[in-house]
């Protein structure tokens, strides 16, 4: 072998003998201190330190560097078992609490808490023997300081939170404030009492945010945040009466600066917010309820005021705006019919103010509607428009032949229609010499269906709507046309009358324009008519009849035109033989001494007549219709 194999084993053995050496020692500073652990343990327990007994039964128990006492070891372990539970429950609610704090999350830390405080319930109802130890084992883990300590860096984080939030004006998260909420009062560590610091702190928070909403202008906005933080601490069951006063503050004032500066339209706007907020919030009675009201009592007044002034629309303005806060249905179908009433065409242009209406007329209580226009357009078409008591309009159009130009009226005849199906009558320009051209017109749901249309001097209504037109352009004047219903509902000619008065013929002057009839002694026939002497009063018939001297019943109008009267007007053309005078005696002109005709007496002033025949007074003129 040689001496440096030599070397090296020896050193490998005095290794050995060193480890050896060392492992002994330990062995026996093991075995010293289990023998150590449990003297101690006994003694403690001999003075009824529980827990110190308890904590040197552990000691050996962990210690296995000999067999020693075990069985004795555990007996005491078994019956100091509470205390090792209680001992292990302190450390583990310990170690989840600092984890949560470490972490800052307040929820857990609040879950460990509340397991904290669920664990020292149910050991004081399990086991009453060491209450004392239990006591003395949480005093010693400083678990209290330790909550305390945490809650207060907790609370002092929610504080920064709200600050935050009011400096960025971002309110959206609060939980800060629920947080607060939850921190016991015994470990919230301010002064005075939990309830007046965070009343204080709440309040204060809420009136900066609150305030700073309302002054931004978003009124909705700022009763919807009110809403919100009153809602949240109901949840959180907190009186935060605070919210209400602080929303119903600002509310009146932005309230009284849309009064003040009279803008109706925010006034509503803001008044229908503050109604809906005040239900969500169940609040039973506000003063900016009452300042609501009575601005909206004192806006309806002037309303009234203005349509008693004929100013409508201005009325109908603020009716409407304020139909959002309170139901104007009935003041604004007022309205409406007071100004449709005063002026028909309003009930057409509500409806339709793009056409340009022409010949408006109007009504109440007709058409089925408690007011109603006719009008025409220049594009010859009619139009009805109805009005209810609502203000609710509607109107019905349709074409027409008649052109607008040279309508006179439009009028309903009620007599001739019933509400659901009227009659209008349309009143034009007549293409002869009658008085106008009378156009009737059925109204339906399509539109207007023509029932008759005749030129005459008028008519009349009679039994079972039948339409009496005196003088019908198509039939000879003084005839009256009676016109009926045929199973259509147009009207047809059914039968003709005449309708001549029957007058003195001295008195014809004043009968201008009627038809008249007379007896007239026909003295003289020329190729104009004849001249009629009836009583003292000469009178030119003229129309295409076939004339004779005698007495005729003569119908017919007089038109209030004269003509000179001299002696050729006496020229008999049915007897030459009478030469320039009347034959028949009982015909016969008186004459003076000359031989010339004197003047009778016409029923006029006249001048007397001079030597000049030809410059006698004038006589009136009758249109003869017909000679009987």
């Amino acid at each position: 072998m040689s001496i440096i194999r030599l070397f090296a084993l020896r050193n490998l053995l005095i290794v050995a003998c060193a480890i050896a050496a060392g492992l002994a020692i330990y062995k026996g500073i093991q075995i010293s201190q289990k023998i150590h652990a449990v003297q101690e343990a006994d003694r403690y327990y001999a003075q009824q330190q529980w827990v110190e007994a308890e904590t040197f039964y552990q000691k050996a128990n962990t210690n296995t560097s000999i067999h020693y006492q075990n069985e004795h070891i555990a007996n005491r372990l078994l019956q100091l078992l509470p205390i090792t539970d209680w001992k292990q429950t302190v450390i583990s609610s310990q170690q989840q609490l600092q984890s949560a704090a470490s972490t800052q999350q307040f929820q857990a830390y609040m879950n460990g808490y509340k397991l904290w405080q669920q664990r020292i319930s149910e050991q004081q109802q399990a086991d009453q023997r060491y209450t004392v130890q239990y006591k003395q084992i949480t005093n010693e883990s400083k678990i209290n300081e330790q909550l305390k300590t945490d809650f207060q860096a907790f609370r002092e984080l929610f504080e920064a939170g709200l600050q935050h939030n009011i400096q960025k004006r971002n309110y959206t998260d609060e939980s800060d404030k629920w947080n607060l909420l939850m921190i016991p009062e015994k470990y919230l560590a301010v002064k005075g009492t939990r309830q007046a610091y965070l009343n204080t702190l709440f309040k204060t928070y809420d009136q900066t945010k609150l305030t700073r909403l309302a002054a931004a202008g978003d009124f909705t906005a700022f009763l919807e945040q009110a809403r919100i933080t009153w809602e949240g601490y109901h949840q959180h069951n907190w009186s935060a009466t605070w919210v209400l006063t602080i929303a119903q503050n600002n509310a009146a004032t932005i309230l009284n600066k849309d009064i003040t500066s009279q803008q109706i339209s925010n006034f509503v706007t803001h008044a229908q917010s503050f109604n809906q907020w005040v239900t969500t919030v169940n609040l039973s009675s506000s003063p900016v309820t009452t300042t609501i009201n009575n601005e909206i009592a004192s806006l309806i007044r002037e309303a009234n005021t203005l349509v008693t002034a004929g100013q409508y629309q201005q009325a109908l303005d603020i009716y409407q705006a304020l139909q959002p806060v309170q139901d104007m249905t009935t003041l604004i179908g007022q309205t409406k019919l007071a100004w449709a009433s005063s002026d028909p065409l309003y009930v057409l242009q509500s409806s339709n103010p793009s056409v340009t209406y022409q010949h408006v007329v109007g009504g109440t209580n007709g058409l089925n509607a408690d007011v109603y226009a006719l009008a025409t357009d220049s594009a010859n078409h009619l139009y009805i428009g109805r009005m209810t008591a609502d203000g609710a309009t509607s109107i019905l159009s349709g074409e027409i032949a008649q052109n607008a130009g040279q309508i006179r009226t439009l009028a309903i005849v009620n007599t001739l229609g019933t509400p659901d199906q009227p009659v209008i009558e349309i009143q034009t320009e007549p293409s002869g010499d009658r008085t106008a051209l009378y156009s009737f017109y059925a109204v339906e749901n399509s539109g207007f269906r023509a029932l008759l249309s005749v030129e005459a001097d008028g008519y009349t209504i009679g039994d079972n709507q039948t339409i009496q037109v005196q003088n019908p352009s198509d039939l000879p004047k003084g005839q009256t046309a009676i016109y009926t219903r045929n199973e259509d509902g147009e009207y047809t000619r059914t039968e003709t009358q005449n309708e001549y008065t029957s007058i003195d013929g001295a008195t014809l002057t004043s009968y201008l324009n009627e038809p008249v009839s007379f007896e007239a002694n026909i003295v003289s026939v020329d190729d104009q008519g004849a001249i009629a002497l009836v009583g003292e009063q000469y009178i030119r018939l003229r129309g295409a009849l076939n004339w004779a001297t005698g007495t005729f019943l003569v119908s017919g109008v007089f038109r209030g035109e004269f003509e000179p009267f001299t002696s050729s007007s006496g020229n008999n053309e049915t007897d030459p033989s009478a030469e320039n005078n009347f034959s028949t005696e009982e015909n016969t002109v008186p004459t003076d001494e000359t031989g010339l005709m004197q003047e009778p007496d016409y029923g006029v002033d006249t001048p007397d007549a001079p030597a000049n025949l030809d410059a006698n007074v004038t006589i009136p003129v009758f249109e003869v219709e017909s000679l009987q």
